[in-house]
């Protein structure tokens, strides 16, 4: 059974690229093929099930040891099911950059209008709650 080493496309480094070209991802492909039977870990779909052809991948589940990935690192994943686990990782991190923007804002309203040392002088629920109310008398 072959298995896609996931697409790799121009957003992609020449790191990543190298990471999935590896030895050890190739091992990696055989432990989750070995771990999932062949199927998909998400939906259960297998290649074998049907007329339609499907084909499995395997999946990221976090960067931390790019090329030293381990098992509980990566997952085996039909296309529709990888499509499905991508858009959740960009969502998620669209969703983390957001709030260290909004956090980083309040920290520099905060400091303008309290000090450097705001964290110790004031509570912090209530300076996100007037930096809340400043904001949105901002916008109007």
């Amino acid at each position: 059974m072959r298995v896609r080493s996931s697409t790799v496309n121009a957003k992609h480094s020449h790191e990543y690229a190298a990471a999935l070209a590896s030895t050890h991802w190739r091992e990696l492909i055989k432990i989750a093929l070995a771990r999932s039977n062949a199927t998909c870990e998400s939906c259960r779909r297998s290649p074998f099930d049907s007329m339609k052809p499907i084909h499995l991948s395997l999946h990221h589940l976090t960067y931390e040891r790019l090329r030293k990935e381990l098992e509980i690192d990566v997952i085996l994943l039909c296309e529709d099911c990888h499509k499905a686990a991508d858009a959740r990782r960009a969502q998620e991190t669209a969703m983390q950059r957001s709030a260290r923007l909004y956090h980083a804002r309040v920290n520099g309203w905060a400091t303008k209008v309290y000090g450097e040392d705001w964290h110790e002088h004031q509570d912090e629920n209530s300076v996100y709650e007037r930096f809340d109310r400043w904001a949105e008398h901002q916008e109007e």
